[in-house]
């Protein structure tokens, strides 16, 4: 009579768990799916006008600045990669939000200038966008 008891506790147990992980995995894959679909609809980064101000009077040469030298408008960032599970955080770095050129190259307006500071997980595969189909 115990072992009859048991076994049907060990399968209502079973049942409940099968359950929970199809509920777990369902929320995880809407999560999965709200991530990537943000990432993918964000809005693009609007290109930033420099901050030097133009000489009115013509006495002096505006100064150019190549946005390579900007570094007082920064902000932390992460960089997330998609993963069979949650997104995960790979690398902690910055922004410069009004870099407009990096190298002397002008940055299109969908395209930032960031620095890494932190490596969080070193052998992560980050996927690279690229022109071929």
């Amino acid at each position: 009579m115990k072992t009859k008891i048991c076994e049907e506790l060990m399968e209502e147990m079973r049942k409940e768990t099968d359950r929970m992980r199809l509920e777990i995995r369902k929320e995880n894959d809407r999560m999965r799916q709200e991530f990537l679909s943000q990432q993918l609809c964000a809005d693009p980064i609007q290109p930033l006008v420099s901050p030097t101000p133009k000489s009115t009077k013509g006495s002096c040469a505006t100064p150019t600045t190549s946005g390579d030298d900007i570094i007082e408008q920064t902000r932390e960032c992460e960089l997330l990669v998609a993963t069979d599970k949650l997104p995960q955080v790979v690398t902690l770095g910055k922004v410069y939000e009004e870099a407009t050129t990096l190298h002397n190259v002008p940055l299109s307006p969908d395209v930032a200038k960031v620095t890494v500071e932190k490596v969080r997980v070193p052998d992560a595969r980050v996927p690279l966008p690229s022109d071929a189909r």
